[in-house]
């Protein structure tokens, strides 16, 4: 008895929970189901001329850190790109959306325009919307031209609260890429801001308060949702790019276990 096959181009397997692969730490790859590609500054990948770096690196996200056009050349490191991320201040941000890279391109954008307004010249250009979010309230300066060098660390909040003037950032940021096709990547310095993202996307989806969301994050609705609500959600917050993700505890491969969150005490499965 023949059995029919299927020729069709299988369909990839969606998210089980909304934090699977969500964290891109940087640096060092991290083991668990809560991480994804690793992001690593473009001059890495030139090579290491004392030969301590790994000849391959797997699939990053490469931190450009330099031209671009540097990389086309043959190099001592392999790679795969998942995404180009470019961090630039507001009189460079003309020169950033026109940056060639053969992988998605996320554009963060520091300077005196509120993130939302980023956001929209951001994805009017065909790029992704960076938000960082890994900065107190009061803006630190802004140092230099077009291409940082390395990850920029304004110094988190520690005690992991979201102030108002924050929130309302965020708020109006998320009010924007929620209804725009493409999604978004985060930057943040901890875990506890990680888990307040993911929750003021949520609530930005489904019309709820997402202020509140973002001030008081409820693990138990992030945990419910189920894998469409989370696909849909993963369909707009692409990753979150952290800092320092030892607030986020992943202790047994088949389960996520937050810990050290405020009310993180659920395992997502």
């Amino acid at each position: 008895m023949s059995v029919p096959l299927s020729l069709g181009v299988p369909r990839p397997r969606g998210p089980r929970s909304v934090f699977d692969g969500l964290l891109s730490p940087f640096g060092a790859r991290r083991e668990g189901g809560l991480f994804g590609s690793p992001v690593v500054s473009a001059s890495r990948l030139l090579g290491d001329p004392a030969g301590n770096e790994p000849l391959d690196l797997g699939r990053v996200v490469v931190d450009l850190d330099l031209d671009p056009a540097r990389l086309r050349g043959p190099g001592q490191v392999s790679y795969e790109a998942v995404r180009f991320d470019v961090t630039c201040d507001d009189d460079a941000l003309a020169d950033a959306l026109g940056l060639r890279v053969p992988a998605p391109l996320v554009v963060f954008a520091r300077g005196d325009d509120a993130p939302a307004e980023y956001a929209e010249r951001i994805a009017a250009a065909c790029r992704v919307p960076g938000l960082l979010h890994d900065r107190p309230v009061q803006d630190g300066p802004i140092h230099d031209g077009s291409v940082r060098d390395g990850p920029v660390h304004d110094g988190p909040v520690h005690d992991g609260s979201v102030h108002d003037g924050e929130i309302g950032r965020i708020a109006d940021f998320l009010s924007v890429v929620a209804h725009t096709e493409g999604g978004f990547v985060a930057r943040v310095g901890d875990g506890p801001r990680a888990l307040s993202l993911v929750a003021g996307t949520v609530a930005a989806l489904r019309g709820d308060d997402v202020r509140a969301a973002l001030a008081a994050p409820d693990v138990r609705v992030l945990t419910a949702l189920g894998p469409d609500a989370a696909a849909a959600v993963r369909e707009v917050l692409l990753a979150i790019e952290i800092t320092d993700p030892s607030g986020l505890d992943v202790t047994d491969p088949s389960g996520l276990h937050l810990t050290d969150l405020p009310g993180a005490d659920t395992v997502i499965s």
